[in-house]
């Protein structure tokens, strides 16, 4: 099956750009509604390594570490 493009040409993706606003709201949906962060994925079409990084951070913003979503 030709699809038309080799397959050393990789089709440009452009990147999703998410607020800064956004993710205490993602990580909260796996932290205190308890979903499972590839649940969250799914209904938020967002990456799942996305997600448990925001948590992570979100978790250490709560901790009151300092570290938390650093762009």
């Amino acid at each position: 099956m030709d699809t038309g493009v080799s397959w050393k040409e990789k089709p440009k993706v452009k990147k999703q750009k998410y607020s800064i606003e956004y993710y205490p709201g993602t990580s909260r949906l796996m932290i205190i509604e308890g979903m499972s962060a590839p649940a969250v994925s799914e209904k938020l079409d967002v990456r799942t390594g996305l997600l448990y990084r925001w948590r992570k951070e979100h978790l250490a913003e709560l901790a009151g570490s300092g570290r938390g979503y650093e762009n």
